[in-house]
């Protein structure tokens, strides 16, 4: 099944990642439109918001490689402590360590805020469902999603898209 005719070597690696997911086919096409958007949303938050080239000596250039490679992955459910530290050539540990004593925080609690913080910035938008949020956020499924949003803001998050969209 090809979802994007003419597609690039992207759209051919969305494909055949999401046939390994466990989302039902009529969902995949859904699921791989949140992963791109996801995407196009770290790629401009990263234009935005670039990392200063110069830095304080108190900043760790490890951390600051996990929060762009977390950024830019958000929507990869299967991301973990131990898949960042791989990528960045460290032990899991070291990478925690650091994170917390720079930012207080360990680099899972962290992966959770951003992916709740993006998926209040998409819930301020009512383009998609709360399940493509979900998605496009890198929650494994929609019912979790609502449990962690919950968690960490106190409302659900269709809760939240109403009073954003009443702010509004």
């Amino acid at each position: 099944m090809i979802l994007f005719s003419g597609g690039g070597y992207a759209f051919r690696y969305l494909e055949h990642t999401t046939r390994h997911q466990t989302i039902h086919r009529s969902l995949r096409r859904n699921f791989v439109e949140g992963l791109i958007q996801s995407f196009l949303a770290s790629v401009l938050t990263e234009v935005k918001h670039p990392t200063p080239d110069a830095r304080p000596n108190d900043r760790s250039p490890l951390v600051d490689e996990a929060k762009k490679l977390v950024l830019v992955e958000i929507s990869k459910p299967d991301m973990t402590v131990a898949s960042v530290a791989k990528r960045l050539r460290c032990s899991p540990d070291h990478l925690t360590r650091c994170f917390r004593s720079e930012l207080g925080v360990t680099l899972n609690v962290w992966i959770t805020q951003t992916r709740v913080q993006r998926a209040c910035d998409f819930l301020a938008k009512p383009l998609h469902s709360i399940a493509e949020v979900a998605w496009a956020c890198g929650f494994t499924t929609p019912s979790y999603f609502i449990r962690v949003f919950r968690a960490y803001t106190g409302v659900t998050p269709r809760s939240w898209r109403c009073r954003a969209e009443s702010v509004i």
